[in-house]
């Protein structure tokens, strides 16, 4: 059976013991038995139980007795074939993580981080077993949202890079393959261009923060839920890209030189969108990210059923 380490045991380690474990593998979360694994694993436990009640796996029970406390890093990382550092973002932390891990994994065990923008060329270069690592980087929650970042250093090997790709597959994740780093990777990239662009049309007096929300959600995701922006833009045409290029590229040139995406995150824009938003949903952000996760796992479920009708 296929083994997965989990270093941390915070919100992103959680998540990836609940993907880890609903594919099969057995999972293993450093650390020993106490308040912080017993927390941990009620948390896994109402991932798994979420995925459960929407149909994604037949039984949370059985998968929550794939995932374990290892004890401390030499004792859990023994016959792993993978394991993912999950700590706050910071270089020593990672660094002194990836020394130990390192020192105790098998010679065969991929490396990875879940760091949502640090390279991992800047605390893995003093590694003996260097060419393993990269940055393992996942959507939140990676049970719900299987994209899954991997990004090589400039040592990484290539085996390292298809061995991961296809144990993120067995995990049902959905590998975005990088050629090389740069901070922000892809998803974080794109999220500030968006995210970005919608605080200057807010901050600027253009909309209000509701109608940005609506904007996305009942528009562009809607598309955007099972195709990207380039394909959009590919089939907006009748010969593909390059039609569509010549068609809407001049113009979307031209916007772009008067996007907001670079602008500074002032503290009034900041305060005025939060307050917007906690009127929406009501106050509660715990509540809203319940909401949040069952609306994905439905959404899991009916794109599942569409691949099979029409193709993915």
């Amino acid at each position: 059976m296929t083994k997965a380490a989990v270093i941390g045991r915070g919100i992103i380690g959680c998540a990836w013991a609940v993907a880890f474990a609903r594919s099969g593998f057995t999972v293993v979360l450093v650390g020993d038995r106490g308040e912080a694994h017993d927390a941990a694993m009620r948390r896994i436990e109402g991932g798994l139980k979420a995925l459960e009640g929407a149909g994604l796996i037949p039984s949370a029970s059985a998968a929550l007795a794939r995932v374990s406390a290892g004890g401390p890093m030499a004792e859990a990382l023994q016959g792993a074939d993978i394991a993912i550092e999950n700590l706050p973002e910071d270089v020593e932390k990672k660094r002194a993580c990836f020394a130990d891990m390192d020192a105790a994994a098998p010679a065969a065990c991929i490396l990875g981080s879940s760091t949502s923008g640090i390279p991992s060329s800047r605390f893995t270069e003093h590694l003996a077993g260097r060419g393993r690592c990269l940055v393992t980087h996942p959507a939140n929650p990676p049970f719900l949202l299987p994209a899954v970042e991997l990004v090589p250093a400039p040592w990484t090997t290539p085996e390292t890079m298809e061995r991961c790709r296809a144990l993120m597959t067995q995990a049902g994740m959905s590998p975005v393959v990088m050629k090389k780093e740069i901070p922000g990777f892809v998803i974080s990239r794109l999220l500030a261009a968006v995210i970005g662009e919608a605080m200057g049309l807010v901050s600027q007096g253009y909309v209000e923060a509701d109608g940005v929300e609506r904007a996305i959600k009942d528009a562009i995701a809607l598309r955007w839920s099972f195709m990207g922006p380039l394909e959009t833009m590919s089939i907006n045409a009748p010969d593909g890209f390059r039609d569509a290029a010549g068609r809407y590229g001049p113009g979307l040139r031209a916007m772009g030189k008067q996007l907001f995406v670079g602008a500074d995150w002032d503290t009034a824009t900041i305060d005025d969108i939060h307050a917007q938003l906690m009127q929406h949903i009501g106050g509660d952000v715990g509540q809203r990210q319940t909401w949040r996760d069952n609306r994905l796992a439905a959404l899991l479920q009916h794109k599942a059923t569409m691949n099979e009708k029409f193709g993915s």
